[in-house]
Parts: C-alpha cells; structure tokens; sequence
C-alpha cells in the first residue's frame, strides 16, 4: 500500500507540475504580449506624431503660419502673378492630408478601433496617388521656374524630388500589398511617409544649422525604428532592412544620379529646355 501510494504520488506530482507550469508560462505569455502590444502602438504612434510635428514646424513660416512668423527661406508661393501659389496650397493640402491621415490610422490602431482603421484606409488610396501626382506637378513647376534656395543647378536637384516621390509611391502600394500582414504593413507606410518629410526638416533652422547639406536629417529616423526592431523581435524586419536601405539611397543618392549625363538630358526633356 505505501508503494501504491508512493506510485500515485509520484504520478500525480509528473501530471500536476507540467500543467501547472503550462498555466503559469501560457499566463505569462498573453500578459507579454499584451504589453509588447501596447509598446508597439506607443512606438508606431509616437513616430507618427514625431513627423507630423516636424511638418508643422518646417512648413509653418512658409505655409500654416504664412505672415504670421517670418519666413527664413523663399517659397513658391512668392511668386505672384502665376498658378504657382494656387498650385502649391493645393500641393501643401494634399500632402498635409497624408500626414493627418497616417496619423490618425496609426491612432486607431493603437485604440484597438481597427473596423474604423480598415475603413479610413479607403482614403488613403485617394490620398496616396494625388501625393504622388501633386508632388510630381510641384517638382516639375519648380524645375522650369527654378528651386529656391537649392545648393545645386536645378535641373540636378530635381532628381531629389523625383526620386523621393517615386519610393514614395512603390512603399506605399507594397504596404497596401501587405495590409494582411501588419508587422510588413506599418513599417512601409512609416517609411513611405518618412521619405516625403525631408522636404519639411530641410527647412529647420537649427537642423540646417547643425546636419550637413548633402544629409537629410528624417534619415535619423531610422534608428528608433531599427532599436524598436531589435528590442521586439530581436533583428532588423525585413521590410525596415530593405525599405531603409532603399531610403537610404533615393535620400543620398539623388544628387550625385542628378548630376549624371544621362539624368541631366532626362531633366532636361521633362522642363522642356
């Protein structure tokens, strides 16, 4: 009987000790990834709000807060007598748009209100492509009227626009692709709205002041993104990898592609000089 009772002693503490720990570890499983969760909504979220910000800030003295604060640089809107004011608020609309409608999904997301994210992101296909034709109308427009304050010949600074709105567009669509996976999906919007802001910290003073000309300072965005990669997932997505590096060379290799022969009888043909 004391054998007996020893067996079924021993057996019972081998069943109970694995589902026991299995409730504990499952428990501890969903809490921590409840909070990964939660971590991952701030992170999205705050980036967001990060570059939103930025474009309030760049684009205030030229266009939000126009004769309200002075203006450290020329704008298109200078220039009187022409379509090019009407043309650029249009340009300035859509493309503010764009950054109230990204962050407004990233908030729904983080809210938990994906039915409404699903929906709104309707809109984007709207949105999207007239950032693309508005960005591309405003890049044209300055190269045959010439960029303002620009450190290079126009037709060679017109690759930067080009080229920016172009990766743009192809993140854009490959984050619509991927809607069915959200870790894919939001690293290609943020990158594809990552790389029109440059055109916003390009107007920072302090930024100017302090990050050489040929850098685009919203590049050092890409390093909370990949920190956030290697904290959750403990290495770099795949699309932060290849979408940062795509942004990488559009960001620093528009100029010298601008400066090339081939690039400069292209610009050339599109400005009709």
């Amino acid at each position: 009987m004391i054998v007996k009772r020893a067996r079924l002693h021993i057996d019972q503490s081998r069943l109970s000790l694995p589902a026991l720990q299995g409730l504990v570890g499952g428990g501890g499983a969903v809490s921590f990834a409840k909070e990964r969760k939660h971590a991952e909504h701030i992170f999205f979220s705050s980036m967001a709000l990060v570059m939103l910000a930025i474009v309030l800030i760049g684009f205030a003295p030229s266009f939000f807060l126009r004769g309200v604060v002075p203006v450290g640089v020329t704008s298109p809107l200078d220039d009187g007598g022409s379509i090019g004011p009407g043309y650029f608020i249009l340009h300035g609309l859509v493309f503010t748009s764009w950054m109230m409608l990204y962050c407004a999904q990233t908030l729904l997301v983080a809210s938990g209100r994906i039915a409404v994210h699903r929906r709104l992101g309707r809109a984007a296909a709207i949105v999207a492509p007239l950032v693309v034709i508005t960005g591309l109308g405003a890049s044209f427009y300055a190269a045959r009227h010439g960029f303002h304050a620009v450190p290079v010949p126009t037709p060679t600074f017109l690759a930067v626009p080009i080229l920016g709105i172009t990766l743009y567009g192809v993140l854009v669509w490959l984050g619509w692709r991927n809607r069915h996976d959200p870790q894919a999906h939001k690293r290609y919007m943020l990158l594809a709205t990552m790389g029109i802001v440059g055109a916003a910290t390009a107007r920072i003073g302090l930024l100017r002041a302090i990050i050489p000309p040929w850098f685009d300072a919203t590049l050092l965005l890409l390093i909370p993104l990949i920190l956030w990669d290697m904290l959750s997932i403990g290495r770099p997505h795949r699309v932060t990898l290849w979408g940062g590096l795509s942004l990488l060379v559009v960001t620093l290799g528009a100029v010298p592609i601008g400066m090339t022969q081939p690039w400069l009888v292209f610009a050339n043909l599109l400005t009709g000089n």
